[in-house]
């Protein structure tokens, strides 16, 4: 499930794994994709349910997949740089423990920053990775 989009109910208490080009049907139901919302009807929904366990799952391979790709694009242009071997690294966190809290979430896309600015002031690869 790939093509997938990882969607969740008010307080995270629930996740939901829909394939791209599902449309749901409007409903009370409300649902959350990052900055996205929706109100969708919650039985069409249900057959997308996952474990928070498949969730935190999937998410790990988005972010590891995403940081991968980065990471080999600022080696392709800039060899010699130290980089983060993973995610947790980079972010502070793990994928899961940034799907479940918010604050580590904002807190880990600081640590990101901040490490991404300290990196270019040690090299010229702001304008070759761009």
């Amino acid at each position: 499930m790939s093509d997938s989009r990882l969607w969740t109910s008010q307080g995270r208490a629930r996740w939901f794994l829909v394939p791209s080009g599902v449309e749901l049907p409007p409903g009370p139901f409300p649902i959350r994709a990052g900055l996205s919302r929706q109100r969708v009807d919650e039985d069409a929904l249900a057959p997308y349910e996952i474990t928070p366990e498949q969730a935190e799952a999937h998410l790990g391979r988005g972010v590891s997949d995403l940081f991968r790709a980065v990471r080999e694009r600022v080696v392709a242009v800039a060899p010699g740089l130290p980089l983060p071997e993973s995610p947790e690294a980079i972010f502070g966190a793990s994928p899961g423990a940034m799907m479940r809290d918010t604050a580590v979430a904002r807190d880990g896309l600081r640590h990101a920053a901040a490490a991404l600015v300290e990196a270019a002031g040690q090299t010229e690869i702001v304008d070759q990775v761009g």
